[in-house]
């Protein structure tokens, strides 16, 4: 939960520890403009962000640029937030602000300070159920919004489209309007912002944790593996899509893609191998099979050249975690999965 008042003397403690001066020498000071931590010559305009979540960190981001220019250039700008996670950091490292989390961990890089802090677990863990909108079941609110962002939802219609009952929608719509990722007005229920939206899914996002088997197809190129396995697949029954690197680029037109990934719905037993040319466990590996935890991961996929392929949402989420992931396939596949 939003934790809406920061912890000042958690905050004095902490700059004193990261400035290596006494505590008794920080000083919190309310100005007009909001919190400001003062040692010696030094001054630091401090936001408050009530939750580590990708959206709670990009509305604080914006704040503290909106008041340092009003408070003056002498002014260190600083994040201070419960417990920082791996893409709030992103954006914060992006924005070039430091940041500090209530465990001590900091990064801080200004002409003649640098701080970096890593690896504190957070003092106080959260009590009773996390807010998690993102479990396999739960996602799906989320899927739906970003499957037509622009759209507002009423929550019967949300809940239709989900295929979840409306108070089960209704609890999942409240986590993300703690989160700030989405609005509810007159007119429903829409996603705030896009990027946010699907940053903070990224973040929870673990497709390791999902069964998967890798093995080997016989075929003479990329092009044969994709269609043929992809059209196997439906023959035998097992619901699919193509997924992570090698759908961002087969969706592009190229065929130079060091990993074949399928999600499905089941994965290929023994029976299925003859009719998939498929050799478990057999090198070189060139494909892999992951069984999806909920149906909604095939939600709004396509064909794409006569081969099934997810949505660029779930294409995104499962380039998290992969090796060697180029920078403009990234980039690429969250600007498509933005924009869709």
């Amino acid at each position: 939960m939003p934790i809406s008042t920061p912890p000042l003397d958690l905050l004095l403690a902490l700059v004193a520890d990261l400035l290596s001066v006494p505590l008794d020498s920080v000083r919190i000071e309310h100005t007009e403009t909001g919190i400001e931590v003062k040692s010696g010559w030094r001054s630091l305009i401090v936001e408050w962000a009530p939750t580590g979540g990708t959206a709670h960190i990009a509305m604080a981001i914006e704040r503290l640029k909106a008041r340092v220019p009003a408070a003056g250039s002498r002014l260190i700008p600083l994040i201070f937030t419960p417990h920082m996670g791996s893409v709030g950091r992103e954006l914060c490292t992006q924005a070039q602000l430091p940041w500090v989390d209530t465990a001590g961990n900091a990064h801080i890089v200004l002409p003649g300070m640098l701080v970096r802090v890593e690896g504190r677990r957070p003092i106080k863990k959260q009590v009773g159920r996390p807010s998690n909108a993102f479990a396999a079941r739960s996602s799906r609110i989320s899927r739906v919004l970003l499957l037509e962002p622009t759209r507002a939802f009423s929550q019967r219609e949300l809940a239709r489209s989900a295929g979840v009952d409306e108070g089960f929608t209704s609890r999942i719509v409240q986590r993300l309007e703690q989160d700030q990722l989405v609005l509810r007005d007159s007119d429903g229920v829409r996603v705030r912002d896009t990027f946010l939206m699907l940053e903070a899914w990224r973040e929870t996002w673990n497709l390791a944790r999902m069964d998967q088997c890798v093995g080997h197809v016989d075929a003479q190129s990329p092009e044969e593996l994709l269609r043929r396995t992809s059209a196997s697949l439906s023959e035998i029954g097992i619901s699919h899509a193509l997924t992570g690197i090698s759908a961002a680029r087969w969706t592009k037109g190229r065929e130079d893609f060091p990993e074949v990934v399928f999600l499905v719905d089941r994965l290929p037993e023994p029976d299925d191998a003859a009719a998939l040319r498929f050799h478990a466990d057999a090198v070189p590996q060139n494909i892999r099979f992951i069984q999806i935890e909920d149906p909604s991961y095939l939600w709004g996929g396509s064909s794409v050249d006569d081969v099934q392929v997810a949505h660029p949402v779930q294409i995104y989420l499962d380039l998290k975690g992969r090796p060697n992931v180029p920078k403009d396939d990234h980039d690429a596949m969250r600007t498509a999965a933005t924009t869709a």
